[in-house]
């Protein structure tokens, strides 16, 4: 089977994400290299937890089971640090989110903006519900920093939106944050949930992103939050050929749209995209709640090298294992359920554990 690959115009519309970075523009080229050529991991994207707060009730969200509240969150200089190791590593870009990011303190969201972004070789993103977002809070992070801006839209009604979200008027400002970010030059996204369940209802939420001129940003319906034990959101292989028709459209875009190993489509989840608990555990992505280390227990590298080098993540698939891979879903992600306490450790798994003492005993 031929995998996608970006069309010229689609290639095109994405560029701007480099508009004016030719620092991020050559780190992109030099992953390229490393990962095409030298068929060696590099990380492109960081999804970084700064708070588990949230004013909204999401009932996807994923985030609930990772909230703990007897555990002390990275300070602003362990982020920092934790950064800098990820830049050794190819980092291209970072994602701030949560929870709600603008419920961490104000000094230390600035901060730790100001603090990534200071040798302009990455781009710094922050993802928001809009809630608590002001003209004034949007210049402060664009001047520390902040170069786009992610607004979470669940549906292209506000009604609909609103109970999804569990805040009436949510809807309103997440627009009129979106169009004020607009105003003030940031690359804005609309960042939103798609599944089998609301797939018409998202395509006309992308219709309205072209008319404000804006990204929408897909993510797959997955088994988190409310929708654990329900199947029916998750796209099927037979919704695939619509999915992958929505994705070639100029504004829309997904993590998997473009990959460093093979320059098409990919799954990039634990080989060029990690997620950073707010606690310092390292994932493959929030809906795979198995950490592969602690960054304050050891270095990113030797983490990022065990997850890109385990048996679940080595093998490179062009389609979300999480929502498309059966012996992913059953042997990977089922386990879970028997645990109370998430995220557990890679080591603790029990088909690792298995394999562990199988390896073991045939030493013996």
């Amino acid at each position: 089977m031929v995998l996608p690959v970006m069309n010229l115009h689609q290639f095109v519309s994405h560029l701007q994400f480099l508009r004016d970075r030719p620092l991020v523009a050559a780190r992109l080229v030099a992953n390229i290299y490393y990962a095409f050529i030298k068929k060696t991991p590099r990380m492109k994207n960081l999804e970084l937890v700064v708070t588990y707060k949230c004013n909204q009730k999401c009932e996807m969200c994923s985030a609930t089971t990772l909230h703990d509240k007897t555990r002390q969150p990275l300070d602003v200089g362990q982020i920092i640090g934790v950064v800098e190791q990820c830049k050794k590593l190819g980092l291209v870009h970072v994602d701030l989110t949560g929870g709600e990011p603008l419920l961490r303190p104000w000094d230390e969201l600035l901060a730790i903006v100001e603090g990534i972004s200071r040798g302009k070789d990455i781009i710094v993103a922050m993802a928001t519900n809009g809630l608590l977002v002001t003209s004034h809070k949007l210049m402060r992070l664009k001047r520390a920093g902040l170069s786009q801006i992610l607004f979470n839209l669940q549906s292209s009604d506000p009604a609909k939106h609103d109970r999804i979200v569990g805040i009436e008027g949510s809807y309103q400002k997440a627009v009129e944050g979106l169009k004020t970010a607009k105003r003030l030059g940031l690359t804005v996204c609309v960042n939103t949930v798609i599944g089998r369940h609301n797939f018409d209802d998202i395509v006309r939420l992308g219709e309205y992103c072209k008319q404000w001129r804006v990204f929408l940003a897909l993510n797959l319906a997955a088994s988190a939050g409310e929708w654990q034990a329900d199947a029916s959101k998750k796209l099927t292989d037979e919704w695939y050929a619509r999915y992958s028709a929505l994705l070639k459209q100029t504004h829309v875009r997904s993590d998997n749209i473009i990959n460093f190993r093979t320059l098409r489509w990919g799954c990039p989840g634990g080989i060029e995209k990690v997620y950073l608990t707010e606690y310092g555990e390292v994932l493959q992505c929030p809906f795979v709640q198995i950490s592969y280390g602690n960054v304050l227990e050891e270095s990113v590298a030797d983490i990022f090298s065990r997850m890109s080098q385990s048996h679940f993540i080595s093998q490179y698939s062009e389609r979300c294992k999480h929502v498309f891979c059966d012996e992913f879903k059953n042997d990977w992600l089922k386990p879970l359920d028997d645990f109370d306490q998430l995220p557990i450790r890679y080591s603790e798994h029990p088909f690792v554990a298995s394999r562990l003492a199988s390896a073991k005993k045939a030493k013996e």
